[in-house]
């Protein structure tokens, strides 16, 4: 049942994916970004090829920040004298934003937010713009389980999407129930003669 499952929650994945690349509009936003970003028009097709592309990435990245900071620095520092707390903020996230890395990832936000896509499709977003290969974008599939922390508490939590389905649910639920385990108390149960 469980290799069943996996097997069906792939070909459901990869049909999104075909479907999701097959679409106009999306192929020219694509293209449009790939210009944006000198990539290469067909994706970064060697190893060599996308060491250079990230050397030269993060390299303008530090080249803005160089160029950028100094002044904006000093623009800040004059408006928190001021007292102008909230402009000061604004600028620095605007600077932050117009890096050429943030900027990128922004690019990509778009594009899932546009699409409707799960916040787990931007990494595979991001590595279909660079490698312009479907097979290769690696969307987790199924559901997320997170565990987090909350004043010294576990909290566990499922992230679910629009599509997915009751299936997915009882496939990963005896996962997370072990990841609570070790909580500090057990699961409350009504007492009959209270």
């Amino acid at each position: 049942m469980k290799k069943d499952y996996l097997e069906e929650k792939k070909k459901r994945l990869a049909q999104k994916i075909k479907v999701l690349v097959s679409r106009p509009a999306f192929q020219k936003e694509v293209h449009d970004l790939r210009i944006k970003w000198k990539i290469p028009p067909d994706g970064i097709k060697s190893e060599e090829d996308n060491q250079n592309w990230n050397m030269q990435f993060g390299i303008d990245t530090d080249e803005y920040y160089t160029k950028n900071w100094p002044k904006e620095r000093a623009e800040i520092i004059k408006l928190r004298k001021e007292g102008k707390f909230r402009e000061a903020d604004v600028l620095k996230k605007q600077i932050n934003a117009d890096a050429p890395i943030n900027a990128f990832s922004e690019d990509v936000w778009i594009v899932v937010r546009k699409y409707r896509l799960s916040p787990r499709w931007h990494n595979g977003i991001r590595r279909y713009l660079l490698f312009n290969d479907p097979k290769n974008m690696q969307i987790p599939a199924g559901i997320t389980v997170a565990m987090n922390w909350d004043n010294g508490i576990k909290r566990i939590s499922l992230e679910i999407d629009d599509d997915t389905t009751l299936n997915d649910l009882k496939h990963v639920w005896k996962w997370a129930r072990k990841m609570r385990k070790g909580r500090l108390s057990d699961k409350f149960q009504p007492i009959p003669n209270f």
